[in-house]
């Protein structure tokens, strides 16, 4: 099938449904969740297979050759770039699409451990494909997903995993990271870090009693031994070992927590800067918005 102008092309980024290629040609198009035979998920349609999605979740369309988005009341929201379109429940008003937004329809639901997702987002770099150049730029993304052997990791199918990711984050409409994406992934870190500081902190005061507690149990001067020493001697040398063992668990630990302190502070540090820079690269977009203003 030859290739339709307007259309929406969204490349998945977390495998939950294969490129979609969706014809704007004859109006608005639905985006939302398989209900029946008549909704199944294909290439050419806005349906997907997943558990978060609305029925009617959202619409897309061209409207002036711009191509256009808006939520339609879902429940678990419709996300461009980390921001999302309208409060549960309610419409957002249009939103325009860029070629290599991120569109995140849904969330990703946890199961009760609140470590293993159960119900995959649907994530989606998008082109938006109004002229035979945005075409060939989507033809290059999908050439791109056919050969992963011959290619470095993609940006998005990454984010979210390391902080080593940082150093390619650009312009927002240029690439799928933003600086909202990288200051909610710096705030996460910094919010485990010092979760997982607090856990420490209380185990090693948990282990420092226990380690507490056996030394003082274990008697400076002992009794002469009785007719048959070598029970006791067992005990007591359990004790030790025990007493050795706390202790060492509780050196670890308190490195561990050394560590951990360290890496909140360099989180912290970042995430500073990481202000910083956000507030300079707005103030740059403002000066070229009034630049632009003016020359108009």
């Amino acid at each position: 099938m030859a290739a339709q102008i307007p259309a929406l092309h969204l490349y998945p980024l977390n495998d939950s449904f294969v490129p979609k290629q969706i014809s704007l040609a004859q109006g608005r198009v639905r985006i939302g969740r398989q209900t029946n035979a008549r909704t199944v998920p294909g290439e050419r349609n806005g349906y997907f297979d997943s558990k978060v999605l609305s029925r009617m979740h959202a619409e897309v369309w061209e409207e002036n050759g711009k191509i256009l988005i808006k939520d339609v009341k879902s429940s678990n929201g419709t996300f461009i770039n980390s921001e999302r379109l309208s409060p549960e429940g309610a419409e957002s008003e249009p939103f325009e699409l860029k070629s290599e937004d991120i569109v995140e329809f849904g969330i990703d639901i946890v199961g009760e451990d609140n470590r293993t997702i159960v119900h995959h987002k649907v994530a989606a770099k998008v082109y938006c494909i109004l002229n035979p150049e945005d075409l060939l730029a989507s033809q290059r993304e999908m050439q791109y997903l056919r050969n992963p052997s011959n290619r470095l990791p993609h940006p998005q199918q990454v984010q979210g995993q390391t902080l080593g990711g940082m150093g390619s984050a650009r312009a927002p409409g240029k690439s799928g990271l933003t600086f909202d994406h990288l200051l909610s992934r710096l705030q996460g870190e910094i919010v485990k870090s010092r979760e997982t500081g607090n856990e420490l902190n209380m185990i090693g005061r948990e282990m420092g009693e226990i380690g507490d507690t056996l030394s003082g149990g274990l008697p400076q001067h002992p009794p002469p031994p009785p007719p048959h020493p070598h029970p006791p001697q067992r005990e007591a040398s359990s004790s030790n070992v025990m007493l050795n063992t706390l202790q060492s668990q509780l050196h670890e630990t308190r490195a561990s927590l050394a560590s951990h302190a360290d890496k909140v502070r360099t989180l912290e540090s970042l995430l500073a800067e990481h202000d910083a820079l956000k507030r300079e690269v707005a103030g740059m977009r403002e000066a070229m918005e009034e630049s632009r203003r003016l020359v108009e």
